[in-house]
C-alpha cells in the first residue's frame, strides 16, 4: 500500500511537504491506480499522460526509473517543479519511444464525470458529441501505449470518469490484451469517482 496522510488543516500540507516537493495532493480514488500497477524497484516506467505528476512521484518512490510525458508544455513544467526526474513533451498518440517499458501508465483525458463535485463546469461539457470525441481519443491513446509495453509487461489505463463508455468499453476493447484486474470507485463524501484497469498482452 502507498503511504497516505491526512491533515486537519490543508494549509499545513501545502506549506510543508507539498511545497517542498516531497508529496503531491491526490484524491484517494486515484491511489488505486498505483496499487494496480504494482511497480517494483528498478523497473522502467512510462507515465504517458503524466501531469500533474502524482503517479510519477509514486513510481519514483517505488524505486522505478520513470519517464514522464505530457502533450502540454505548461503541464509538463508542473511535473518539473516536483523534481520528478526525466520529463519531456510529446503527443501520446505518436509517442517518441520504443517497446521497452515494464509498465506504461495512461491516465487518459476524460469527461471528469467522477469529479463533478469539484469541477462543476465539466457538467456543461458532458454531451454526446464530446463523449464520442473523448472515446476516440482514449481508444487511440491506449493503442499507442500498448505498443510501448515490452513482452511480459503491463499496461495501466485510468480515468476520473464513471462512464462505462470511457472505462470498461475502452480497456476491454483493446485487441490482443486482457484486463487482469480493474477497480471502479463511485464518488462519495470521502473520495471522487474513478476507474483503473491493469491489462496484460495475451498474443
Amino acid at each position: 500500500e502507498w503511504p497516505w496522510m491526512w491533515w486537519e488543516r490543508v494549509q499545513d500540507a501545502l506549506s510543508g511537504p507539498v511545497k517542498d516537493g516531497y508529496a503531491a495532493v491526490q484524491d484517494r480514488s486515484q491511489g488505486f491506480v498505483m496499487e494496480l500497477a504494482g511497480i517494483k524497484d528498478e523497473e522502467l516506467v512510462l507515465d504517458l499522460c503524466a501531469a500533474p505528476g502524482g503517479k510519477t512521484l509514486a513510481a519514483i518512490d517505488a524505486g522505478a526509473h520513470v519517464l514522464s510525458a505530457d502533450v502540454n508544455p505548461s503541464r509538463a513544467a508542473q511535473i518539473h517543479g516536483l523534481n520528478a526526474g526525466r520529463i519531456f513533451v510529446q503527443d501520446g498518440l505518436v509517442p517518441a519511444c520504443i517497446q521497452a517499458f515494464d509498465c506504461v501508465l495512461v491516465d487518459a483525458p476524460c469527461s471528469n464525470s467522477g469529479v463533478f463535485a469539484r469541477r462543476p463546469e465539466a457538467r456543461w461539457r458532458y454531451k454526446q458529441n464530446q463523449l464520442d470525441e473523448l472515446a476516440a481519443l482514449q481508444t487511440n491513446l491506449i493503442r499507442a501505449a500498448a505498443d510501448l509495453v515490452k513482452p511480459g509487461g503491463r499496461l495501466i489505463y485510468s480515468t476520473c470518469s464513471i462512464n462505462r463508455a470511457e472505462n470498461q468499453k475502452i480497456s476491454h476493447g483493446l485487441n490482443g490484451w486482457k484486463v487482469i484486474q480493474e477497480h471502479v470507485v463511485l464518488p462519495n463524501e470521502w473520495q471522487a469517482g474513478a476507474y483503473a484497469a491493469r491489462l496484460e498482452c495475451v498474443d
